[in-house]
């Protein structure tokens, strides 16, 4: 409806064609995203719910693609943080052992003399 109230018959196939494309685009993306974080599928609802829905304008799909993403990337990122994942324990599991291989390192070593 918007796309012919606005650009008339030929201009809404393009605009529709263009409204489409940037769905199929923000899909991808997230798409994309799970392919290394795969929990994110989880949160793929919370951003395209809105998308779905019948009357509705253009302004409010935008509208919830770009809210529901930032807040679905936010609290993701944080409970992925917060919580103790695979990848968070990996990462934990990582560092101390780079702090016990810095520890038995050759430069902690006391100087040992030719003589």
């Amino acid at each position: 409806g918007e796309g012919y109230a606005n650009f008339g018959r030929d201009g809404s196939i393009v605009f529709l064609f263009l409204c489409g494309a940037a769905m199929s685009f923000a899909i991808g993306a997230c798409f994309r995203w799970t392919r290394h974080r795969p929990l994110f599928v989880f949160w793929i609802p919370l951003v395209f719910y809105q998308a779905v829905k019948a009357e509705t304008s253009l302004t409010e799909i935008l509208n919830q693609i770009v809210k529901g993403g930032l807040v679905a990337v936010v609290c993701f990122i944080a409970v992925e943080h917060v919580l103790p994942t695979a990848r968070g324990m990996s990462r934990v599991r990582n560092i101390r052992m780079n702090r016990r291989r810095s520890n038995e390192s050759p430069k902690n070593a006391p100087a040992q003399s030719d003589a």
